[in-house]
């Protein structure tokens, strides 16, 4: 066994080649570690236990990451800490820790399984260099607990052997440990095994029943004891018994983590981890299965993954599956040689598109997201596969180690040779609550997710900081609702008291904390009701007048506390048993890697740490994405090193310069330029232009830069970004080992609210107030100032439409506030919100007068709006592309360069066109182009002349203008079926053509299913609406609380306009309106233009009645063009006039 044990310290070694934490940014975050430990610590060290809460974590606001992430590496990792490591050394020593016992553990396994030392060594050491073990350490540095997983595989399948051949009440005790260990350490991993030890558990009740028969008929009555003269009984049954009370025991120990996390999976937001990357359909493999390198490639940049077998293991792997053929043939009984070619097989099927069906329909099967997570189970299997090369030399154990140590030599070559880890320097200083949300500010994680996975479902929108770090001091309580103030006394991880002061008749608070069910709330030690903050997600508290003491404590809701419970009572027997098999338990292994463990601890504890000084802390978002110090400085290429800086200060009102210093060592580019700026992180999350300011200079030794930030932008955390240019382009910064960074940032910097007056009249003054300035044909900036009443108690969305005067949508956005940097719940209430965004123009948007900017704030869940104006906005700027190839020159100055149409349309349909036009000169006048189709026999069937591109004048336009006009034709709903010719001639302004008609596309119209047949009726009617549509009937009734009715129009002739009609539930006592619809029919699906006439449409409408009061209530009904709000006249069937141009049904309803 020590082999086994050097082996997992050479494959940890690389861990202690640097006191500061393993950077793994390409694969997996591995800040991540930081972040769990210290909040994981700061539970414990409340008393807290089981942690399911992270305080510090969603900026602030806390959310309840470990009641669904199985953490037990991370509860190892803190006893390391409260021994006296750094949170980097008890977090290496826990994966130190992993290797050396998962190879352990494999090793007794191996050894029982494949009856071979020399087997079971080549098994561990294939094992532990397995490359998705290395991966997971190397790679994907947050998945600590995924690595951990490896220890405990193993060890299950080696409790259910012994269980197997000993079924005693000990045994199943510690399969229950081993199994309740894989439960605690990731529940992913958990889910991938426990099919394969079911089967495990059948192979050796197959056998076991084998066996039992055989003896019964060889000794003609039943065999009751072991083989092995041992006196516990052997019977199937007692196999069965105890291998399943050994894994329901393991539930029923893991059951405080594992039934929580699934019961209330529903309080969590956890749509988005089965989506986009995280869907498993991106990730199979096939051709990529194995690496083509004999050094395994661990690099996530390049054209292959590290997410794979490594060649050397498959190579040897086919071999070992080869040898348990082999072995197969000649002893057919061997179910441990059958189980591991069964779980090889299986593992590299769910891992191929071949498994895909599976994926598709098992129900938890997505969870897993990745089906190269099943590499780590062929891990396990290929392990013992290559072990299996030792059966044909069973008989000579002496050649069989000296022959299988040249594969665990390669094993080990292939998987250490291609390592070059890198590292961040930090300290525990540096590892802080402060530090830790800023790292989740500029990289948009919330804790320790970045899908912001484990967000209570009530936080809708997500949150991308926290009042507290807007304005750099605890965030304080909102009142909802009255007049209070409140005060933070104190606070613990889940635990905090509030003095609140409420006048008049009360107040409603709420507390910067995110609500999620557990938390309770006392009011002066009485008990009171929290609640989540609609659209905000925080939590609220009635509180009566008067001065009071508000506890807010997370407590255990009745599943928590049931599982505890349940945990606690399985607990008891298995630590008795476990004592009492001490003395069979085999601890050698242990004995023989505590050693080793303890010198590599004291090695960790004497690494040195990096320096805590503020001054070279640099991050980047491609590749060291935690804010970390430099000690070499930055190294620029040939621009030299940035070995520190300094900031004038680090907290500023908007409008005041920060001077930065910068202290550099120039390199041989002597002509390099350096670029400091001042930046929004919504710059790299997002895309969005927001630089604050920027200033440039000629490298020198020191440098000093005045950034001032103008002051009509929002307050909060901005970065300070550094950019060298060269003569031959940009001279990115790089890690110690040389890969390429992304822009480099220095330490953040906060702008903070100048006193402002309150806005006058600030109740008149409610809502936005836009500025729009094209800065490049491409680039739209809009300006925006935000007034409130009254503070927000909510985080809402802002959405910005630019539409043409054909209502074309030519650009749009839909975030919060400053992309989420400054949230409706911090503003102030009336006082000035600046905000600001940079919408970007599609090629060609063509230039005008006649734009209009929709600009509403709404509400995330529902899309209603709380704030809503439109206005004008001029686009000067034409996109200039002079010398443009075009298909048709229709006049001296104008082209057509393309013309998008659809090749085929329903009956009825409108023609999106979209026309793509240069201006080859400065157009001499505002043409309109008149579009024809034209059948078969030349015959022009249907024209319309439209402007070039709506809003926008052509005269206008400069030479070389490339213009894009939507437009939109509509045929008549009953033109026939056939092909068409779509065809094109210029016209001046008084619609005469100009030159000759060009063709320049092809239409084949199709036929639209219509019904001419009025269907049966529950009540006839013969109203009339402009004369143009027929109300035939309707059918109506009642559906649980919703009224479902069922109207029947009909086309009286063509309808040229897009009609809306409305459906009102009203009181005729008072005309109040209790429930309406209005609605174009079909949803907006079948506009009337469409209708042929003599066409029978039907159409649902669902009032709901939920909170209607009761009452006797009638419906009225009616038809109105939405542009101008104007009703068409309503007529009976008779021809009276309806009062008001609406039809009253003659139905009661009755709302009980």
């Amino acid at each position: 066994m020590i082999p086994i044990v050097f082996a997992g310290l050479a494959a940890a070694l690389p861990l202690l080649a640097d006191g500061g934490l393993l950077n793994t940014r390409g694969g997996g975050d591995s800040p991540f570690l930081l972040f769990r430990l210290y909040e994981l610590l700061a539970n414990l060290r409340a008393g807290v236990f089981p942690a399911r809460w992270m305080p510090d974590a969603a900026y602030g606001l806390g959310y309840p990451f470990f009641n669904y992430y199985a953490a037990l590496p991370y509860y190892l990792a803190a006893a390391f800490k409260a021994y006296g490591l750094s949170y980097i050394a008890s977090l290496k020593a826990v994966q130190v820790l992993g290797f050396l016992l998962a190879g352990l553990a494999l090793y007794g396994w191996a050894r029982r399984t494949l009856n071979s030392q020399a087997g079971a060594a080549l098994a561990a050491v294939a094992y532990t260099f397995a490359p998705f073990h290395m991966v997971n350490v190397y790679v994907r540095g947050d998945s600590l607990s995924e690595f951990w997983a490896f220890v405990f595989y193993p060890l299950i399948l080696w409790a259910v052997l012994r269980t197997a051949e000993r079924p005693t009440p000990g045994r199943a005790a510690l399969l229950a440990v081993a199994y309740a260990g894989l439960l605690l350490t990731h529940n992913i991993s958990a889910l991938i095994f426990t099919p394969l030890i079911l089967l495990y558990a059948l192979i050796h009740l197959f056998l076991v029943s084998l066996e039992h028969r055989g003896r019964r008929i060889a000794n003609g009555r039943p065999q009751t004891t072991d083989s092995t003269s041992s006196s516990v009984v052997r019977r199937p049954s007692l196999v069965v018994c105890a291998i399943t009370a050994g894994l329901l025991w393991g539930l029923a120990l893991a059951a405080w983590f594992w039934l929580p996390a699934l019961a209330e999976g529903g309080d969590v937001q956890l749509g988005e981890v089965t989506t986009g990357y995280f869907n498993y359909a991106e990730h199979f493999r096939g051709v990529d299965l194995v690496q083509p390198g004999l050094i395994f490639n661990y690099d996530t940049g390049g054209p292959g993954t590290p997410f794979a077998m490594g060649l050397v293991q498959a190579a040897f792997t086919v071999l070992g599956a080869l040898a348990l053929i082999a072995h197969l043939l000649r002893r057919r009984a061997d179910g441990q040689a059958l189980f591991i070619l069964i779980g090889l097989v299986l593992s590299t099927f769910m891992i191929t598109p071949l498994s895909r069906p599976l994926w598709d329909h098992l129900p938890l099967l997505p969870f897993i997201q990745f089906p190269w997570r099943f590499l780590s189970v062929q891990a396990l299997f290929s392990a013992l596969a290559m072990g299996a090369l030792a059966l044909p030399l069973a008989s000579r154990p002496r050649l069989a180690a000296i022959g299988l140590s040249i594969p665990a030599l390669l094993l080990a070559a292939s998987a250490l040779a291609g390592l070059h880890p890198e590292f961040l320097p930090l300290s525990d200083a540096d590892v802080s609550a402060e530090q830790l949300q800023l790292y989740e500010v500029f990289t948009g994680n919330i804790g320790t997710t970045i899908r912001a996975e484990y967000l209570p479902r009530w936080t809708v929108p997500r949150p991308y900081t926290s009042p507290q770090l807007i304005h750099g001091q605890p965030a304080a309580a909102r009142v909802l609702s009255g007049q209070a103030q409140a005060e933070r006394l104190w606070q613990r991880p889940t635990a905090q008291v509030w003095y609140v002061q409420a006048q008049g008749a009360g107040a409603t608070l709420a507390f910067p904390t995110l609500y999620w069910p557990g938390w309770q709330a006392r009011v002066d030690g009485q008990p009171a009701q929290p609640r989540p903050v609609e659209h905000l997600g925080w939590i609220a508290v009635d509180v009566p007048a008067g001065e009071h003491e508000i506890r807010l404590s997370l407590g255990r809701t009745p599943l928590r506390a049931g599982a505890e419970a349940i945990s606690a009572l399985a607990l008891l027997p298995a630590l008795a048993l476990l004592v009492r098999e001490r003395q069979r338990l085999r601890l050698r292994p242990i004995a023989l890697a505590l050693p080793p463990f303890v010198l590599v601890s004291l090695i960790l504890h004497a690494l040195p740490v990096a320096a805590a000084s503020p001054d070279d802390l640099t991050l980047d978002f491609a590749q060291m994405a935690y804010p970390h110090h430099n000690p070499a400085g930055v190294d620029f290429g040939p621009a030299g090193r940035l070995l520190r800086y300094e900031y004038s200060a680090n907290a500023m009102e908007r409008g005041e310069a920060l001077t930065v210093t910068l202290y550099w060592a120039p390199g041989t580019e002597s002509n390099t330029t350096i670029t400091a700026e001042l930046v929004s992180p919504a710059e790299h999350l997002f895309g969005a232009a927001y630089t604050l300011a920027s200033q440039s200079q000629p490298l020198a030794p020191t440098l000093s830069f005045r950034l001032t930030p103008p002051s009509d932008v929002p307050p909060g955390l901005y970065f300070v970004r550094l950019r060298a240019q060269g003569p031959a382009g940009p001279l990115p910064a790089h890690t110690p080992g040389g890969q390429r960074r992304g822009d480099l940032y220095l330490r953040p910097v906060r702008l903070t609210p100048s006193d402002q007056a309150p806005v006058a009249d600030c109740a008149s003054a409610t809502g936005p107030v836009l500025e729009a300035e094209q800065l490049t044909p491409h680039t739209l900036r809009v300006r925006l100032r935000w007034v409130m009443d009254a503070g927000p108690t909510a985080n809402y969305v802002v959405a910005l439409r630019l539409r043409d005067a054909a209502g074309n949508e030519w650009a749009a956005l839909d975030t919060q506030p400053a992309y989420g940097f400054y949230p409706t719940s911090a503003w102030p209430a009336c006082r000035a919100i600046p905000d600001r965004y940079d919408l970007t123009l599609p090629e060609g948007t063509p230039p005008g007068d006649g734009y209009q900017m929709e600009v509403k704030l709404y509400i995330a869940q529902t899309l209603a709006p709380v704030q809503q104006r439109t206005f004008p906005v001029r686009l000067p700027l034409a996109t200039i592309k002079p010398g443009t190839p075009y298909t048709h020159r229709l006049s001296s100055d104008v082209a057509l360069v393309r013309l998008d149409v659809p090749p085929q349309a329903q009956q009825g349909d409108a023609l999106p066109i979209t026309a793509a036009w240069l201006a080859l000169d400065r157009p001499q006048r505002d043409y309109a182009a008149l579009w024809s189709l034209r059948d078969s026999a030349g015959a022009t069937v249907y024209s319309a002349t439209l402007p070039l591109a709506p809003g926008s004048r052509p005269a206008l336009w400069p030479a070389g203008a490339l213009v894009t006009g939507r437009l939109s034709l509509r045929p008549p709903p009953t033109l026939p079926v056939g092909s068409y010719r779509l065809a094109l001639i210029l016209t001046d302004e008084d619609n005469a053509p100009l030159g000759a008609s060009v063709d320049v596309g092809q239409i084949e119209l199709v036929g639209r299913p219509r019904n001419f047949t009025v269907p049966p009726l529950a009540v006839s009617r013969g109203d009339t609406f402009g004369g143009m549509i027929r109300l035939w009937g309707y059918d109506l009734e009642r559906e649980g609380p919703n009224l479902r009715l069922r109207l029947h129009w009909g086309a009286i002739t063509a309808i040229a306009g897009d009609y809306t009609f409305f459906v009102h539930l009203f009181d005729p006592t008072s005309e109040h309106i209790v429930a309406q619809v209005d609605t174009q029919p079909h949803g907006g699906a079948y506009p009337t233009w469409q209708w042929a006439p003599g066409e029978v449409v039907s159409d649902d409408i669902l009032l709901a009645l939920g909170g209607v009061p009761p009452g006797r209530y009638r419906l009225a009904l009616g038809w109105y063009d939405a542009a101008t709000g104007q009703r068409l006249s309503a007529l009976d069937a008779n021809g009276v006039p309806h009062p008001a141009d609406r039809v009253i049904l003659a139905d009661i309803v009755d709302v009980p």
